[in-house]
């Protein structure tokens, strides 16, 4: 694990610990996500909210629609979202409108639920899952921004083995991320996944310590 000098967003006495788990794709950050929700911590997923927003948002379909035509539509009306990704991901002007679309519901979701768990004195630490927080400039709105990071190698292999990709594929929806320069430039902090899971859960235990002290002591789920 490594430090840096960036600190986020002040936090106020009392104030709810909001808490950024970033990095680049496959690369151990929902692992670290999970164990701290294991741990006690409330979990914003958004790749949840963003599948939700696809299924469901009416403004969000039709502006799909009408920039990529009727071909990443399934023949039940849902997005077909592996179409969609390989779609944008041959494409970064592709990508690009997908973001411009998606994005803007998304974030404003995650705000939203953010400030309603705020609203609960008695959670203590919400932990957001997102890729993307840096691209949304996130570190101005979390308390701590937390980015995992693993070698390329270990990111390609993984992506494979996890989606079923190609090695080009999975190099070109790495390569569409920020840099891992980029991130460590604005984390609070970066833990290193060295490949293995109890080494990677072990860091997520020694993460959730410090957190519990930020966020002002021991905290459980049965607080949450």
């Amino acid at each position: 694990m490594m430090q840096t000098e960036h600190e986020g967003r002040p936090r106020r006495s009392g104030e709810t610990l909001v808490v950024g788990i970033t990095g680049g794709i496959a690369g151990g950050k929902s692992t670290v996500a999970r164990e701290l929700q294991r741990l006690g911590a409330h979990l914003i997923d958004a790749d949840h909210i963003g599948h939700e927003i696809l299924d469901s948002s009416a403004v969000v379909r039709q502006a799909l629609r009408d920039r990529f035509g009727d071909s990443v539509f399934g023949r039940d009306g849902m997005i077909d979202r592996r179409l969609l990704g390989e779609r944008v991901f041959e494409n970064r002007e592709a990508l690009a409108a997908l973001n411009r679309i998606v994005h803007p519901h998304l974030v404003a979701e995650i705000q939203s639920r953010i400030r309603e768990l705020q609203a609960c004195p008695e959670i203590r630490v919400v932990v957001i899952d997102a890729a993307l927080l840096v691209e949304w400039n996130a570190e101005a709105w979390v308390q701590h921004l937390v980015v995992v990071e693993t070698s390329l190698d270990e990111q390609i292999d993984r992506l494979q083995a996890r989606d079923g990709l190609s090695r080009k594929a999975a190099v070109q929806r790495i390569t569409a991320q920020t840099s891992p320069e980029a991130r460590a430039a604005v984390a609070s902090e970066t833990v290193v996944n060295r490949g293995s899971l109890e080494d990677l859960t072990d860091e997520a235990r020694s993460l959730w310590e410090r957190l519990e002290r930020m966020a002002g002591g021991p905290t459980s789920q049965d607080d949450v």
